[in-house]
């Protein structure tokens, strides 16, 4: 919103100052070890606000490659409960980048058009599904309701979005490719993944998709959860299914999480990793190898920290090759895992790195980095972040959403970097930054953002959903470019910077 009231002078530079003297004090990236430079931007570059109370902008946030073939790097943002044109219907925002940062208002937005559907729980890089030369976007809608008119037949049953990439993006109104859950609660699309299923034969290589289904009840077994895999082609994902696993157990919830592990073997096939973190008990993650005959229908790799109640598996990406000896490496977080603090054992969260090998993944995790803080859940998100640093070594990104500097829960990020070795990351080297107001859950979602501001570098993109502007928890997306100086956040900056706010 613009603000048209003139304002004099001296109350500008006033202003200004107060800016300065607020922008000394606040929280920004730290880094552990001074060996190294810092990466990222002190504070945000770009943000972008919910409108309204709760509607949890920044639920989800991706790097979404090149959706509309200008060459340049986009992201996409879910707000599960936003209003845009039905009341919490939830909605996902495309920003493009202009070469020197992303747009201040939104390229695109698309909601359900059904409240209530958790559009936006889940988005996603999906890579080119037809190989049309444009990247495509998936969007998950967790509790969506099968509808008869007005009457539903089917609660949260589930749903997942495709949308095609290409130079009219921006006039898109409808799904590509949809796919609609099949029974009642099962919470279809709650995890989303693009794939390449590399053994194709075809020289053009088309991405996949996997969705999970973690509620899916089968062979008498309750919530044990469903993973399924959509092949692309050149008119796009297929209808049916080409492969589908289950979760071993009764309420295991398999397939909370679900993302490429890439060449965890270095058999030139990229793998699949899946998340059961089943809460009541112990949770595991598995990883399925691909090869010339396709994906297994028996998993190769099972991790766990054989914990109860730690939530292991709740989060997990395919994390690059942190060490740098040709084999992918995979992070598993446990955002519920308890730890020895004070004399007791508290839930604090912890993350685990396995790196791969000519078998697959090793058994046991090479590095685990836990929280010190009680219900501060390290680990509720975890993302590759690429070759930050430029020296060879893929790096990680760590949520830790309830954070606290002084006990207030402002929610926190963590880069670490990746290193040669039997670890894998660079001892204690990492950077930090905060959410610098209470309560504002950020670290809940991150991603990698790809180059937004086109200068040969990687930024990062962050969710925080409980953000708090303008006296309202309206949610918020921001990123940090690398070597950028960033905005401090402050609520006075709304004057110099109206483009910024929605």
């Amino acid at each position: 919103m613009k603000i048209k009231t003139k304002i004099p002078i001296l109350s500008l530079i006033t202003i200004s100052l107060l800016v300065v003297s607020m922008a000394v004090a606040l929280p920004h990236w730290s880094i552990v070890n001074a060996e190294t430079t810092t990466i990222l931007s002190s504070y945000p570059s770009w943000f972008f606000n919910g409108k309204d109370s709760g509607e949890n902008m920044g639920s989800t946030v991706s790097g979404v490659g090149d959706v509309n073939g200008d060459g340049k790097a986009d992201v996409l943002v879910g707000a599960q409960k936003h209003t845009l044109t039905l009341y919490r219907e939830g909605a996902a925002f495309l920003f493009y980048s202009s070469g020197g940062g992303l747009s201040s208002f939104p390229d695109w937005k698309m909601g359900s058009g059904q409240q209530g559907a958790m559009f936006g729980c889940a988005t996603d890089y999906l890579g080119d599904v037809n190989a049309d030369g444009y990247d495509d976007i998936v969007i998950g809608a967790c509790e969506y309701n099968l509808l008869d008119g007005s009457t539903v037949t089917k609660s949260k049953v589930g749903a997942a979005y495709v949308y095609y990439g290409g130079q009219n993006f921006t006039a898109k109104t409808s799904a590509d490719w949809s796919l609609l859950g099949d029974q009642a609660d099962a919470k279809l699309g709650s995890a989303v993944s693009g794939y390449i299923n590399e053994h194709q034969s075809a020289v053009v290589k088309y991405a996949d998709l996997l969705v999970g289904t973690p509620f899916y009840n089968n062979e008498e077994k309750t919530n044990n959860g469903r993973v399924s895999l959509y092949l692309g082609s050149a008119s796009g994902l297929a209808t049916e299914f080409v492969w589908e696993v289950f979760g071993e157990n009764s309420a295991a919830l398999f397939g909370s999480a679900v993302d490429n592990a890439g060449d965890v073997n270095g058999d030139g096939y990229d793998d699949v990793i899946i998340g059961a973190p089943r809460p009541a008990n112990i949770g595991y993650a598995y990883v399925y190898h691909n090869s010339d005959s396709g994906l297994s229908s028996s998993f190769s790799w099972r991790g766990s920290d054989e914990k109860g109640g730690s939530s292991f598996g709740a989060t997990v990406a395919g994390a690059g090759d942190v060490n740098n000896d040709g084999y992918d490496d995979v992070l598993v977080g446990a955002p519920n895992k308890k730890v020895l603090i004070d004399g007791t054992f508290q839930s604090a969260g912890c993350v685990f790195l396995y790196l791969g090998s000519s078998s697959g993944l090793v058994t046991t995790p090479s590095w685990e980095k836990c929280s010190n803080q009680p219900g501060s859940m390290f680990g509720a998100s975890v993302a590759a972040a690429g070759d930050m640093n430029g020296d060879g070594y893929a790096d990680f990104l760590v949520g830790v959403p309830f954070y606290s500097v002084s006990n207030e829960k402002q929610g926190a990020i963590y880069l670490f970097f990746g290193s040669s070795g039997s670890i894998g990351v660079k001892g204690d080297y990492f950077e930090s930054t905060y959410g610098n107001k209470a309560d504002t859950e950020f670290g809940t979602s991150v991603s990698s953002a790809g180059d937004v501001n086109n200068d040969g570098l990687l930024d990062v993109i962050v969710g925080a959903p409980n953000y708090k502007a303008s006296g309202f928890r309206v949610g918020r997306a921001m990123t940090y470019y690398a070597g950028i100086p960033g905005i401090p956040d402050v609520e006075i900056f709304s004057i110099f910077l109206p483009n910024i706010l929605k």
